[in-house]
C-alpha cells in the first residue's frame, strides 16, 4: 500500500470515527430529552394525586400543553442537520433528521399520547416529502417555461426545480413544526359523563306527578 492509500484509509478511519460519535451525541441528546419530559409528566401528576381528584386524561398534561418540548427538540435537530452541513459530516445530518423524525414523537408517548405519536411521525414523513416532490414538480414546469434554450442543455430547469422543492420542504418542516406544537402538544379534553334520564310516575291526592332526575 503506497503513502497516498494509507492516508486516504486514515482519513476514512477518522471521519468513521467521527460519525459514530455523533451519532452516540444524538443518541444522548434524545435520552436526556426523553428523561426530563419523564420527569415533567411525573411532577405535574403528583399533585392530582395527592388532590384525591381523579385525572381523567389519564398523563394528559397541564393546561399550557408541552409544545415547547417538542419545539427545542426540533431546534436541536435542526442546529445538528446545519452543523453537519457545514463541517460535511454525514453523522450530525443522520442523526439531526433522525432527531428530528422520533424525538417529538417520543415526547408524545411520554405524555400519554400515542395516537398523537403516531400523527407526528405521519406528518413528519409525509409533509416534507409530498411538499419537496411538488416543489420539484413545479420548479421543472418553471425552468422549462423560462430558462433560455442554450440555459436548458447546461441544467437550468433542473437547478429551478431543485431549489424550489427544497425551499418548499423547508417550508413543510417549519410548518409540522408549529402544528405539533400548537395542535398535537395541546391537552386533550376533559372526559365527560352523562347522566341517565331517570323519569317515574308517583300518585299524589290531586292526581298523578312525574319525578326524575336529569
Amino acid at each position: 500500500m503506497d503513502g497516498n492509500a494509507a492516508r486516504r484509509s486514515l482519513r476514512c478511519l477518522a471521519a468513521a470515527r467521527g460519525g459514530a460519535r455523533a451519532l452516540e451525541a444524538v443518541g444522548l441528546l434524545i435520552t436526556l430529552g426523553a428523561c426530563a419530559a419523564a420527569s415533567g409528566v411525573t411532577q405535574g401528576a403528583a399533585p392530582r394525586a395527592a388532590s384525591g381528584v381523579a385525572d381523567p386524561g389519564g398523563a394528559t398534561p397541564g393546561p399550557g400543553g408541552y409544545g415547547r418540548e417538542t419545539v427545542t427538540v426540533d431546534l436541536v435537530a435542526a442546529a445538528l442537520v446545519g452543523a453537519g452541513f457545514a463541517a460535511d459530516s454525514d453523522g450530525l445530518v443522520v442523526g439531526g433528521a433522525a432527531l428530528y423524525l422520533g424525538g417529538a414523537p417520543i415526547i408524545h408517548r411520554l405524555h400519554g399520547q400515542p395516537a398523537r405519536s403516531w400523527k407526528s411521525v405521519l406528518m413528519r414523513l409525509l409533509a416534507p416529502t409530498l411538499a419537496g416532490g411538488l416543489g420539484y414538480g413545479v420548479g421543472h414546469l418553471y425552468g422549462r417555461a423560462t430558462c433560455e434554450p442554450a440555459e436548458r442543455e447546461g441544467g437550468c430547469p433542473g437547478q429551478h426545480a431543485v431549489g424550489v422543492g427544497v425551499v418548499a420542504g423547508l417550508g413543510a418542516l417549519i410548518t409540522v413544526t408549529v402544528v405539533d406544537a400548537l395542535w398535537l402538544a395541546e391537552p386533550a379534553p376533559p372526559r365527560t359523563t352523562s347522566v341517565p334520564l331517570q323519569v317515574a310516575p308517583i300518585a299524589t291526592p290531586a292526581g298523578f306527578a312525574v319525578v326524575g332526575r336529569f
